[in-house]
């Protein structure tokens, strides 16, 4: 798989990486927080490399871009998030 990279560089990913990145966002939940009263943003914690980060920022990109919500009675939009550590 391709990914734009964050620094304009194209990227290549495995089908591993991706699953990888998947497994690792329960994990790796840190803060979950309502905004507004509609809408949930899932902060991830750092996934220890720059490879994994922009592979994960990419992901979850494309997963909010999907405009999912919960299945419970509120149908909150969820937004996903990776923090980075500086």
């Amino acid at each position: 798989m391709k990914y734009p990279a964050l620094k304009g560089e194209v990227l290549h990913y495995r089908r591993k990486d991706c699953y990888q990145v998947m497994r690792m966002i329960p994990e790796r939940t840190t803060e979950i927080k309502l905004i507004n009263n509609d809408a949930l943003l899932v902060k991830i914690k750092d996934l220890g490399t720059d490879r994994m980060n922009q592979l994960a920022q990419r992901f979850l990109t494309e997963i909010n871009s999907l405009g999912g919500k919960t299945f419970d009675k509120f149908r909150l939009k969820l937004s996903f998030d990776v923090e980075l550590q500086e």
